[in-house]
């Protein structure tokens, strides 16, 4: 009887906390899963609302970072400026690089509810061909060399995962398709003439854009995109005002924001030097440069005396530690094979010789101005760096500058209209490194803006080395080197002589964010997302 009892007993203790132990991991799995869903999402300030969600109508840099995480790309554009395959698995120059075979990967699928299937070749050849032929695309021109007699437009799908770009002339492909405006889209939508952009993005990248709130751009990640994204998901909160975002900061309600010029000195000022929980990552990698240009018709600039004498007179090192307090680094005008470095000593700085700008502008005579007009962009940075560009002229050479503020469009609008400047300083992007700066400073015949300053490359000599230079870089390969060092050292002496436009300085990019995150690669210019991995 006893051991019936015992029997019912242990029977009854054992279901019961089988029970318990149920119900325990039940709640314990309930805990995670309400963690998980409740986890606040990565947060990031930007500066401005999405002004277009379609991509190839799309010019500033809020929205273009948004483009870049919720849409692939046949290429992407490293830190270091070395440009990566990414939708694309290859690119192939064929007949000296008037020819491309692409191949882009299998299994990628686009995010959208209405696009769920898989990107193929017709997907990509039909955004190539929209972002030619699109009334609104802020990028037609890098396809105005495709052979247009063609009827497929100079874009021809060859296969499942491959298709083949002819253009009429050498053209170095994966550099461009590196710019976000060329996110591919279903064909479905790159065809149609009359598709209207919800507050939806199409893409097949990394993010697809889950909400849009008022404030808030809310991105998920797209399980069946590429690149693969790390995070779960990530708001971008829309803050104009940069105190507003780093009080915001301070408080945890954002992880991570840029610092712009003013912002910058604000941060480094003392009371904001350290926020408890963040770090401060400066990135050197430049992605921008200030450049002066000369109006070489202009009679004011026309002399290279004058002109040279102006660019000997700047010693951009003190640029950097007084008037711009350190938010820059000198990079030199005479690059280094591959990035430019910054410099390490006044010395090493082969545009800033006081003396020898004296001696040109005295041997220049009558050739010389009295009066100069310098025109730049309102905005706070650029004026810094012409008001101190002007008290360098005036204080090493005498001669009275006179600066001119425009906003962004006039100015390009004066720059490109053939208005009558005499020098301004402009801003240049860079598709990638050193030679798309060249590219966009000296503007070969297949990238616009014409007449930016197009002296130095109808210079026979310079023009035939460029065009070597481009050859063995991009055509060949880089099979040899040496071969490059060579052409870029026989490029640097013919600028060295009459250089059109001065590089001021590489600016820094700044950025706080949370220790609760890490970058992987480190930020750049436009954030990767999909790079960020959780730390806790």
């Amino acid at each position: 009887m006893n051991n019936c009892i015992n029997e019912k007993t242990f029977l009854r203790t054992s279901v019961g906390l089988f029970f318990i132990f149920i119900a325990l991991t039940a709640l314990a799995l309930i805990s995670c899963s309400r963690k998980a869903e409740t986890r606040r999402p990565f947060t990031m300030r930007v500066p401005m609302p999405m002004t277009s969600f379609d991509p190839v109508q799309t010019v500033d840099a809020a929205t273009l970072q948004i483009h870049l995480n919720t849409y692939s790309l046949l290429f992407r554009q490293r830190a270091s400026g070395k440009v990566e395959p990414s939708l694309a698995l290859s690119a192939t120059p064929l007949d000296n690089g008037r020819t491309w075979k692409v191949t882009i990967r299998s299994g990628v699928r686009f995010c959208n509810s209405r696009y769920t299937h898989e990107v193929l070749a017709e997907d990509v050849a039909a955004t190539l061909r929209r972002a030619a032929t699109h009334p609104a695309s802020r990028v037609a021109w890098l396809f105005s060399a495709l052979r247009s007699s063609d009827e497929d437009g100079g874009v021809k799908v060859t296969g499942k995962y491959e298709l083949v770009l002819s253009f009429k002339k050498p053209i170095d492909l994966p550099r461009y398709l590196t710019l976000p405006q060329l996110g591919i889209l279903p064909h479905e939508v790159a065809a149609d003439k009359d598709f209207v952009f919800g507050q939806e993005s199409i893409g097949s990248g990394p993010y697809r854009i889950a909400a849009v709130e008022p404030g808030t751009i809310r991105l998920q990640r797209c399980e069946s995109g590429f690149p693969r994204a790390n995070l779960p998901s990530v708001d971008l909160k829309v803050i104009r005002d940069e105190n507003v975002a780093l009080e915001m900061l301070k408080s945890r309600t954002i992880d991570a924001m840029e610092v712009d010029f003013t912002g910058w000195h604000e941060f480094n000022s003392g009371n904001n030097s350290e926020i408890p929980g963040y770090k401060k990552y400066v990135v050197d990698k430049t992605a921008d440069f200030e450049f002066l240009l000369f109006n070489v018709q202009n009679p004011a600039v026309k002399a290279p005396l004058v002109r040279r004498a102006l660019m000997y007179a700047l010693d951009r090192r003190e640029l950097c530690s007084t008037a711009l307090k350190d938010y820059c680094s000198p990079v030199s005008f005479i690059p280094k094979y591959g990035n430019p470095v910054p410099e390490q000593s006044g010395e090493d700085d082969p545009l800033y010789r006081p003396e020898l700008a004296r001696k040109l502008w005295q041997d220049a005579g009558a050739a010389r101005p009295s009066r100069l007009e310098l025109y730049a962009f309102s905005e706070t940075r650029n004026y810094t760096v012409a008001q101190w560009v002007a008290r360098q002229w005036e204080k090493l050479l005498g001669v009275k500058v006179d600066v001119k503020t425009y906003d962004f469009g006039s100015l390009f609008g004066i720059l490109f209209g053939g208005q009558g400047f005499e020098i301004s300083e402009l801003w240049v992007q860079p598709l990638s490194d050193l030679y798309e700066i060249w590219y966009l400073a000296w503007q070969p015949d297949d990238l616009p803006p014409r007449g930016r300053n197009i002296s130095r490359y109808q210079n026979p000599t310079f023009k035939k080395l460029f065009a070597d230079l481009v050859h063995a870089e991009f055509i060949q390969g880089a099979r040899n080197p040496d071969d490059i060092k060579r052409l870029m050292s026989r490029v640097e002496e013919v600028l060295e002589d009459d250089p059109p436009a001065i590089p001021l300085y590489a600016r820094k990019q700044v950025w706080l964010v949370s220790n609760r995150y890490k970058w992987q690669f480190g930020p750049y210019i436009v954030p990767e997302l999909w790079q960020l991995q959780e730390t806790e």
